[in-house]
């Protein structure tokens, strides 16, 4: 009786250590089917990617070259190979899964506010969401991936990703497209292979020349006519990547163009001449240019973005060396997390939105790089963007022409302590540096910027009971300025099949 005690009070002391805030993770057990194969093969715990689940990605969620042998699920053939032989003259054969690649994601979150306007508030979202998750290579060219989530917080979540990739070269990652709806590879950490449910700040942080005038430096939020930018947010375009593989190690690159408008968010309809009359008279809709324009960005402009880096030492990034031509053994029987390694990375993502003070564009900047080392157990990375904003201000009722520079950076290290058992400890500042409003030519004013520098830690502990159900507590602490009120604290219990 005393041990049951003992494991209830440690059980609610560690809830009161550790808390999380939203930020859907995701790894796609399909895969797991269709290889016949456990989580931990490519994840450390989901959805955080081991070396060899890496390589995966980068081979648009092939294996490796011998992937039809490796496959225990048979491909649905769209034709016979022998048509490859007498193409132009016939379509090019292909396949198709024969299941629908499909996993299923869901949480149960329970929620401890120690700061609330009423009290210490505790919660439950049971569930807090659920997610379909629908990822395939289609053939040696073609891959998809599809994230929809159905509930969140009991009500429907929407469209979070959607993507179609084309692998020109096959077997070869030097070279790729992506369409559709997708985060960048400009963002060096992803919030969604990631341990956290609390998004890294340098993801999630945004903020307008606006809301510094009201001094409101958000979390999160939109872009272009929405609130303010956040480099980790979904977005509309197309990019340009590929990864070239040494025996050990490799570089990685991409550059992309988006609307810079999220998922669609600013979409407008508008009205063509009332004279167009023909498609009424015929019972048809008009599709002519005067008719009906569907704009789901609202300004002409997009954004682009860019991003390399380099690995030294460890697994080959595509799991073998292209410049030897011998296949490298990427996959380990026991403690596969093991990749000592260091990858360097660059990145930097300009765009412009309208400016929420009058009809002129605000510009904005993110230059940056990034960190990912690996030694035994240990993983301990880190990264940092400068930006600058650039546009019209007001001061004192006037508009004036204005620039924001900040910068924020982060370190955080992630610990193997038992295959089921993986702690981590992150640090990370919002820092800004100063506001300069130009009230006539040649004469500059600076001021301090309004608002309280961000610092926030997010102490983490991962227990797998097996390996697609975890048991994660996880806090995002806040320890001074008006800040601070924002630390909650939570116990999330997670499933994916």
């Amino acid at each position: 009786m005393k041990k049951v005690w003992k494991f209830c009070l440690f059980s609610v002391l560690g809830f009161l250590m550790f808390s999380f805030l939203v930020q859907t993770s995701q790894g796609v057990p399909a895969f797991a089917r269709k290889y016949e194969t456990s989580c931990q093969t490519c994840h450390i715990v989901y959805p955080k990617l081991n070396a060899f689940g890496r390589v995966f990605l980068n081979n648009g969620y092939r294996m490796s070259e011998a992937d039809e042998e490796l496959a225990k699920e048979t491909p649905i053939k769209l034709g016979a190979d022998a048509w490859k032989s007498v193409w132009p003259q016939a379509v090019w054969p292909g396949d198709i899964p024969r299941w629908f690649p499909l996993a299923i994601s869901t949480d149960f979150l329970l929620t401890n506010d120690p700061y609330s306007e009423e009290g210490n508030w505790t919660e439950f979202h049971f569930p807090r969401q659920i997610s379909l998750l629908a990822s395939a290579r289609m053939g040696s060219i073609f891959s998809y991936f599809t994230n929809l989530t159905l509930l969140e917080h009991f009500e429907f979540g929407g469209l979070h990703r959607i993507f179609f990739q084309i692998h020109p070269f096959g077997e070869s990652a030097i070279f790729n497209i992506k369409l559709g709806g997708y985060e960048t590879r400009a963002v060096p950490f992803s919030g969604h292979k990631s341990l956290n449910y609390s998004n890294f700040m340098m993801n999630s942080l945004g903020y307008t020349l606006k809301t510094l005038e009201n001094r409101q430096i958000e979390l999160g939020g939109g872009h272009h006519g929405g609130s303010s930018f956040s480099l980790g947010q979904s977005q509309v375009g197309i990019e340009l990547w590929g990864a070239k593989g040494f025996k050990h190690g490799g570089i990685e690159w991409a550059v992309g163009v988006v609307s810079g408008n999220g998922l669609g968010g600013g979409a407008e309809h508008v009205e063509g001449d009332e004279d167009d009359d023909h498609g009424e008279e015929h019972g048809e809709t008009s599709l002519s240019p005067a008719s009906v324009l569907i704009k789901h960005d609202n300004n002409r402009d997009k954004d682009i973005y860019w991003r390399f880096s380099l690995k030294l030492g460890g697994m080959s990034i595509t799991g073998k060396s292209e410049e030897e031509g011998e296949e490298v053994p990427v996959l380990k029987d026991a403690e596969n997390w093991k990749d000592n390694s260091i990858r360097l990375g660059i990145f930097g993502y300009h765009g412009k939105t309208p400016s929420m003070v009058n009809s002129e564009v605000e510009k904005f900047s993110r230059i940056g790089f990034d960190v990912d080392a690996w030694y035994g157990n240990l993983n301990l990375f880190g990264g940092a963007w400068f930006a600058i904003n650039k546009g019209p201000f007001t001061l004192e009722e006037q508009i004036y022409p204005a620039e924001f520079k900040s910068n924020t950076f982060f370190v955080q290290a992630d610990y193997v302590i038992y295959p089921w058992l993986i702690g981590s400890l992150r640090w990370e500042k919002f820092k800004a540096n100063h506001l300069s409003v130009w009230r006539q030519q040649g004469f500059e004013l600076a001021q301090g910027f309004g608002g309280d520098d961000i610092t926030r830690f997010v102490p983490h502990i991962s227990v797998l009971f097996r390996a697609n159900v975890k048991l994660v507590l996880e806090a995002a602490l806040f320890p001074n300025g008006e800040w601070k009120k924002n630390s909650r604290f939570g116990l999330t219990l997670a499933v994916s099949f």
